[in-house]
């Protein structure tokens, strides 16, 4: 199963839900994907490393980096108001986590740590809906 993800700039949701997919099935691919690609925040790869989750390779990618006829599952952290076209038998999820950008700086790191909560759960039911 190839999962992509796909954020506004592939910053912080998505590289985190890359990086744990990774990490939880490895015999899974994941891609992390923008809009309008940044940087993976420091933030991002503090918290996956809590975690023992590895980051190093993580990177925001553009969305036409990404061939869309190997996906399988697309998970979108944003509206994409129809831009993306991608073949029918992918499988479309909207999952609605709030950015962990967003927080104030004195409350960043618990938002991108309860990110990284909420979409490893979310992962987890993703994995075993897969088998």
């Amino acid at each position: 199963m190839h999962v992509l993800f796909l954020d506004e700039s592939a910053g912080a949701r998505a590289p985190l839900a890359e990086a744990l997919l990774r990490h939880m099935a490895p015999w899974h691919d994941a891609t992390a994907a923008g809009w309008a690609p940044s940087h993976v925040r420091p933030e991002i790869r503090a918290v996956l490393a809590e975690e023992g989750v590895p980051a190093e390779e993580l990177r925001a990618r553009g969305l036409l980096s990404v061939a869309s006829d190997e996906i399988d599952v697309l998970v979108r952290f944003v509206p994409d108001e129809g831009r993306l076209r991608l073949p029918a038998l992918v499988r479309e999820l909207s999952w609605y986590i709030p950015d962990p950008l967003a927080a104030p700086p004195d409350e960043r790191m618990d938002a991108c740590r309860a990110a990284r909560d909420e979409i490893a759960r979310r992962l987890r039911i993703l994995l075993a809906e897969a088998e």
